[in-house]
């Protein structure tokens, strides 16, 4: 019965700490704005060619205890790839709303200094985009006219599904779910910068009977899309 007794008192004690540990962090809130570096596995037939793009958002910061948060974040980024023409470039931007869901640990690092990392799941949905040539860039077309590149990317238009049928389908799809980590310094008590990577495990590029397309095949690739990436906000 003693011993019960001590167990008992001993795992309310060990919660006392963790409930006072947990106090001295409250709830906090950050916003943060930056650029990528971002680019489509299996999309063209030559290296790829990253594409720059911004990204911003906000996060609410969640303690679960003194070095630990849950941290759900919110935000809009710009990604895609620059793609070779017969004449030119053109970019694909597609553009999503994106919610990681990341769990952060602090790691200190000195006075008004704390080092951090973090890493979770994150869901997107695409709201808009297209590829689109820049400047005189245009690309040749199977009649040899020379034309604007100009294509909605979450808009139907004649290409194949995954088994090689002809459909009318999306250059890219609207839903990715993947992965992000990041690594991060806070400055003193409202500045941070961050830098991270992101990687999407669904298919994100379909092929489509476009000129200025990469993927114009029946034959079924997948394609992800990655993105390296670095912010700097404020938390308060």
């Amino acid at each position: 019965m003693k011993k019960k007794v001590l167990l008992i008192a001993a795992a309310l004690l060990s919660m006392s700490f963790a409930l006072n540990a947990q106090s001295e962090r409250k709830l906090g809130f950050r916003v943060q704005a930056g650029a990528n570096a971002s680019s489509i596995t299996n999309f063209a037939s030559k290296i790829d060619n990253p594409n720059v793009g911004f990204r911003a958002g906000v996060a609410l910061d969640i303690p679960v205890q003194d070095v630990l948060s849950i941290r759900p974040t919110v935000l809009f980024e710009s990604l895609g790839e620059r793609v070779d023409l017969s004449v030119g470039k053109a970019t694909a931007r597609p553009m999503y709303v994106t919610v990681p869901v990341l769990l952060n640990c602090n790691m200190g690092g000195g006075e008004n200094l704390n080092f951090y990392v973090n890493a979770g799941p994150y869901v997107s949905y695409g709201v808009l985009g297209k590829l689109k040539s820049s400047g005189g860039d245009v690309f040749a077309t199977e009649s040899g006219q020379y034309i604007k590149a100009d294509l909605d990317l979450f808009k139907k238009t004649p290409g194949y599904d995954k088994d090689g049928n002809e459909k009318e389908i999306e250059p890219m799809n609207r839903f990715d779910v993947g992965l992000n980590t990041n690594i991060g310094l806070e400055i003193g008590k409202y500045f941070f910068v961050e830098t991270g990577f992101s990687y999407g495990f669904m298919n994100c590029a379909n092929s489509v009977k476009y000129g200025a397309w990469p993927k114009q095949s029946s034959k079924y690739t997948s394609s992800h899309n990655i993105s390296y990436h670095l912010s700097v906000g404020v938390k308060f």
